[in-house]
């Protein structure tokens, strides 16, 4: 699936300045994905991935009014809704 190898080579670990912010020696924190980059691996609009969010479909973290989404927990609710 085309989106998943997208979204698979966005989510590596990158150590540009860009990539995941680090805390101490051993801690790193992963980068988030915002909402438009989630509407794009799942090729739905920005205002679909909202309006799960809002229906606690999607698992996401919010910041005030805006969203930001873990890239394991969407891999893993993409996964449990695979059919087949």
């Amino acid at each position: 699936m085309r989106a998943m190898r997208v979204w698979r080579e966005r989510a590596g670990n990158d150590d540009s300045a860009a990539g995941p912010a680090r805390m101490g020696s051993d801690s790193v924190l992963p980068r988030l994905l915002t909402l438009s980059e989630v509407a794009e691996i799942l090729r739905v609009s920005p205002k679909t991935v909202r309006r799960m969010a809002a229906l606690r479909r999607i698992p996401c973290v919010r910041f005030g009014r805006g969203l930001r989404f873990f890239p394991g927990d969407v891999l893993a609710w993409l996964s449990a809704r695979k059919e087949g």
